[in-house]
C-alpha cells in the first residue's frame, strides 16, 4: 500500500481564490486599491497554493480561480480609478471648482475616498446633486 499523504493546499487554493473574487467584484469600487490589492494577494495565493498541489482537479480549480481573482481585481481597480477620473476631470470642465472635483482628489481609494473628504450631510446631498447634473450634461454631450 502507498502511504499518500494529503494536504489542504488545493483546497485552501480554491477557497482564496472564491475570497479573492467575491472581495474584487464586491468591495473594489467602494475602497479602491485596498481591496484591489488584497483580492490580488488572495489570487496569488490560490494560484501559489494550486501549483505545490500539481495533479488533480483541485489544484487546477485552485490556479484558474485565482487567475480569476487576480484579473478581476485589476480590472475592477482600473475601473474604478479611471470612472473616479474620468467624473472629476468632467466636472472641472463643466464646472470649475465643483465639489466632485474638490472630493475626487484621491481615485485610488475609490469611492470610499470620496465619501472620507464628505465635511456634513449637507455637503454630500449638494455632491449627490451635483452628480446628477453632471450625468446629465454628459448623457446630453454624448446624444449630440
Amino acid at each position: 500500500m502507498e502511504n499518500k499523504v494529503k494536504t489542504g493546499h488545493p483546497l485552501l487554493g480554491i477557497l482564496l481564490g472564491l475570497l479573492g473574487i467575491l472581495i474584487a467584484l464586491l468591495f473594489t469600487f467602494m475602497t479602491g486599491v485596498i481591496a484591489g490589492g488584497l483580492a490580488v494577494l488572495l489570487g496569488v495565493l490560490a494560484v501559489v497554493l494550486g501549483v505545490k498541489a500539481r495533479k488533480g482537479g483541485k489544484g487546477l480549480g485552485a490556479i484558474v480561480l485565482g487567475v480569476i481573482a487576480v484579473g478581476l481585481a485589476v480590472l475592477m481597480t482600473a475601473g474604478t480609478i479611471g470612472g473616479i477620473v474620468t467624473m472629476r476631470d468632467e466636472a472641472e470642465k463643466t464646472k470649475p471648482g465643483s465639489l466632485v472635483a474638490k472630493y475626487a482628489d484621491k481615485p485610488w481609494l475609490g469611492v470610499m475616498g470620496i465619501v472620507r473628504n464628505l465635511p456634513d450631510e449637507a455637503s454630500a446631498e449638494e455632491l449627490m446633486k451635483e452628480i446628477s447634473e453632471l450625468q446629465n450634461a454628459m448623457q446630453t454631450s454624448d446624444s449630440k
